[in-house]
């Protein structure tokens, strides 16, 4: 009996400590909480590929602020800044009807794009009717 009042106190302390139980086909197992990572741990590691999406999708959103205020409304609500590559700026419209009315903008755009530090190389617009959904 003595032996089992000695065991008791590290029993305790065992099943008490913060676990994540997981349950499968393969049977349960237990990992301690502090092996288990965040989202915000995983996103945040600098140098990953989830940075590096995160890192583009950020800098696709600024620039589609920055074209967004160069223009007037109603028009700045139906473009977006889609993609830079090749010296090429993309930009995405909802409908052929702000197509057709942006594409007289292009050189104005591209001025003021080029203005912004790494896109100094930017040579063409380009414009895509692409419907988007959600907010930008």
């Amino acid at each position: 009996m003595k032996a089992l009042g000695a065991l008791l106190p590290r029993v305790l302390s065992l099943t008490l400590a913060p676990v994540l139980t997981v349950i499968n086909h393969t049977g349960i197992t237990r990992i301690a909480m502090s092996t288990v990572k965040s989202v915000n741990q995983i996103l945040s590691k600098p140098g990953s590929a989830l940075d590096a999406i995160v890192a583009r999708a950020t800098q696709l959103r600024q620039l589609t602020q920055m074209v967004q205020q160069l223009l007037d409304a109603p028009m700045n609500q139906h473009v977006y800044v889609a993609n830079v590559r090749d010296n090429t700026l993309v930009i995405g419209t909802d409908s052929s009807v702000w197509h057709t009315r942006i594409k007289y903008l292009a050189p104005m755009i591209l001025e003021h794009i080029k203005q912004k530090p790494g896109l100094q190389s930017l040579n063409r617009v380009e414009f895509r009717v692409q419907p988007f959904y959600g907010e930008f």
